[in-house]
């Protein structure tokens, strides 16, 4: 797990702006859920798009879109119904297909349910810089005699 102090001092994406979402095909009984002016979370997960079931209780696949920072792009992990990962089950889609900009071609599909959601994703993230509050000012000095008129040789 991430150190939370540590991502929340960090420059990079920390929120979520706008997540747009164009759909060529989604399952029956599924939903979107984009998440807008989502900041990230304490172990540096940022939240971008959920693919849901209708129904809450429902047993079927689900899948949390994240954005991944080292790679520069969009990933999907399969999850519960509380959000957390599950390892070890099969799917299609984890790496999106990066387009232009932060722009992605996604396709997620498992052997048990077939295709669940074919679409473009696109990103405007919200990018932190933190700015450094030293400044640090050098200068020299060099004596000089001015006389004052009247005074000396």
């Amino acid at each position: 797990m991430a150190d939370p102090n540590k991502v929340a001092n960090q420059d990079g994406p920390f929120r979520s702006n706008d997540v747009d979402v164009e759909t060529h095909y989604l399952a029956k009984g599924y939903e979107l859920r984009p998440f807008d002016h989502t900041e990230v979370e304490p172990t540096g997960r940022l939240k971008v798009l959920s693919i849901v079931p209708l129904l809450e209780g429902s047993a079927e696949p689900r899948f949390l879109g994240r954005w991944d920072e080292g790679a520069q792009h969009l990933d999907f992990d399969r999850v519960d119904v509380s959000g957390h990962v599950q390892k070890g089950l099969a799917f299609s889609g984890h790496h999106s297909t990066p387009l232009s900009g932060r722009r992605f071609a996604v396709e997620l599909a498992t052997v048990e349910r077939g295709l669940i959601f074919r679409g473009l994703v696109t990103i405007a993230l919200g990018i932190r810089k933190r700015l450094v509050d030293q400044l640090q000012l050098s200068d020299s000095l060099a004596p000089k005699f001015i006389p004052k008129p009247g005074i000396g040789p």
